[in-house]
């Protein structure tokens, strides 16, 4: 993902998060903006580290190519308690722009793109379960592509020895993601979530599934358009990550 600097502030933004910024610099006076945009800014990051955790609690990851109006207002939203309308928000943004994310997708794990092609058939025929599964294996795929080793799914066995549980890849991603209007978004890689977690701990949960218990035959139920949207959030949401990281 390309990004540029507000020099004056450090601040690193992504280039859809720049588009918001310069049309309020258009109509206001630069010192205004040049205030009032960094404030707004560091208040909204200083937020969205527990939003993003309390989203992943029931599935969803946030697309950070999403505009800062729409984060703000997803954030917000989260923090205030009101996660049924986030829950739909997020259900509508992301059957807007599945086709539009797995072309992205394609384009930047080439080296994957007939399975991701598939899921796109899977989520055209109407053939959810599968395609849940396809794309949670992509999931590990993308993370196993970036050192030939961690994945997602696997837990980091020092950390957990030390009751710490997060995924393997997660190392890689933190050591390389350091500066602070990126490492906001990091929460859901640094602890525990229902969607990866083992199912000695999972609490079974309507808003929820449980990738163990999809791959173990437990769950019957996943097979629906809303858990393919949700994995496919999560699918894009570390593939952002992984980008960077690529691109550090």
């Amino acid at each position: 993902m390309e990004e540029k600097v507000i020099e004056k502030h450090k601040i690193v933004f992504p280039n859809s998060l720049i588009y918001d910024i310069t049309n309020a610099i258009i109509f206001n006076s630069f010192t205004d903006i040049t205030y009032n945009t960094v404030k707004k800014i560091d208040d909204l990051y200083d937020k969205i580290p527990k939003a993003l955790l309390q989203l992943s609690e029931i599935n969803w990851f946030i697309d950070k190519n999403i505009s800062l109006r729409k984060l703000k207002k997803i954030v917000n939203q989260t923090i205030e308690g009101e996660i049924k309308t986030v829950d739909n928000f997020l259900t509508q943004y992301y059957k807007e722009h599945m086709y539009n994310i797995i072309d992205e997708l394609k384009k930047k794990h080439s080296y994957r793109s007939k399975i991701l092609s598939e899921i796109k058939i899977l989520i055209n025929q109407k053939n959810y379960y599968s395609a849940v599964i396809l794309i949670l294996s992509q999931v590990d795929g993308i993370s196993y592509d970036l050192t030939k080793n961690e994945k997602f799914f696997l837990k980091d066995k020092k950390l957990k020895a030390k009751g710490i549980i997060r995924p393997e890849i997660a190392k890689k991603i933190l050591e390389n993601i350091t500066h602070w209007s990126s490492s906001a978004f990091l929460s859901p890689i640094k602890e525990s979530i229902p969607i990866g977690q083992n199912e000695k701990y999972y609490k079974k949960n309507i808003n929820t599934f449980n990738r163990h218990e999809i791959m173990h035959g437990v769950d019957v139920k996943y097979g629906t358009e809303k858990n393919v949207l949700k994995a496919l959030s999560l699918l894009k949401y570390l593939s952002d990550l992984i980008i960077e990281v690529k691109e550090n």
